[in-house]
């Protein structure tokens, strides 16, 4: 297992442990980063160009196969998501059902239910030029029939949904090679789903099917009880249905990856320091925990970046996230594909 990485260490201000009224995940909301409906009817469309060699260490080859919309639950308007294979000619190596990683990548939006993946549409299929399948599930949110504890279980059962990939994107899933992607309110998602084996008995998204091998975080939220502090706190307390973290503590604590450290695998949280919709003092305690619980994983704060700079394909940022994503898949460099699953 890769050992821990602190590219770029968040110094901790006085100020850090009383939080200042900034504001919390308001100014994006959803005309930002949900800017497609999720009902849409169509796959959504990314723009990225086709490029081959290696980039960062790591293979980069051919033209992503859109497997189109799939319904994973009982909601055919919600409970969707766009899947995306490697292209079979540079990596299936001859096989028919070829075996290949799979990275679910998780939206952000607020956890509105009008939130949907189709701004990360270009990384999605950015992820699957390198040999992974990538599954792009969508959830009920608030402002629909999503919450507490709806949006949680969503979340879980997408991923245990992955197995079932198999058919319609006529390819192996390697169960042993599943790795999490989530951008804001996906970043905090997609941090939580990894740690499911460590909730307890009846807690939504408990005792999982398909258990994260890593899972890489950009501009996420992991402490929920001081997150309500903050200005917008009131959407994490309509998230969990209502409540304050005094009336129920425990809820707050199953909601916050802060909560579950150690995880044993790496979790790579990166986070910009001009970032107005989740500032850097809402999360320099969980980069503090990280570091103090030895959880591997790579840890960076990139100077000058925002909270929307992650999806630009040709970016900075997203090439410092999908390297740290990449490193946790591959962690020697080896390419995908039939008899190359492995991560010790």
């Amino acid at each position: 297992m890769p050992e821990a990485s602190d590219v770029a260490q968040p110094q901790p201000s006085p100020e850090s442990a009383r939080p200042t009224r900034r504001n919390l995940l308001r100014a994006a909301g959803v005309t930002v980063l949900g800017a497609g409906a999720a009902a849409a009817l169509t796959t959504p469309v990314g723009t990225g160009s086709v490029d081959s060699g290696q980039v960062s260490g790591h293979r980069r080859a051919g033209r992503p196969v859109d497997r189109v919309r799939l319904t994973w639950g009982d909601d055919e308007e919600r409970q969707t998501g766009w899947l995306f294979v490697p292209d079979p000619t540079e990596w299936s190596r001859g096989e028919i059902d070829p075996a290949y990683p799979v990275a679910v990548v998780v939206h952000g939006g607020s956890w509105h239910d009008a939130s949907s993946p189709s701004y990360m549409a270009d990384i999605a299929q950015d992820l699957a030029r390198y040999g992974l399948a990538v599954w792009a599930p969508t959830y009920r949110g608030l402002d629909g029939p999503g919450g507490w504890p709806e949006t949680f279980q969503d979340v879980s059962d997408a991923v245990d949904f992955v197995p079932q990939l198999a058919e319609q994107g006529r390819f192996r899933p390697a169960l042993e090679q599943v790795h999490l992607l989530g951008h804001s309110a996906g970043g905090h998602l997609a941090t939580w789903a990894a740690g499911r084996s460590e909730l307890p008995a009846g807690a939504p998204g408990a005792d999982p099917v398909i258990e994260a091998r890593s899972v890489t975080s950009m501009a996420g939220l992991y402490d929920l009880s001081l997150a309500e502090n903050f200005e917008g706190g009131d959407l994490i307390r309509d998230l969990l249905g209502g409540v304050a973290p005094e009336e129920d503590p425990e809820r707050y604590d199953i909601a916050s990856p802060i909560d579950r450290l150690p995880l044993g695998i790496p979790v790579n949280v990166l986070h910009g320091t001009e970032d107005q919709v989740i500032p850097l003092e809402a999360v320099e305690g969980y980069f503090q925990a990280l570091r103090d619980s030895g959880n591997p994983g790579a840890r960076e704060i990139l100077p000058g970046v925002g909270h929307d700079d992650w999806t630009d394909l040709h970016g900075d940022p997203w090439a410092r996230a999908r390297k740290a994503f990449l490193d946790s898949v591959f962690p020697t460099g080896t390419e995908s594909g039939v008899g190359a699953m492995g991560v010790g």
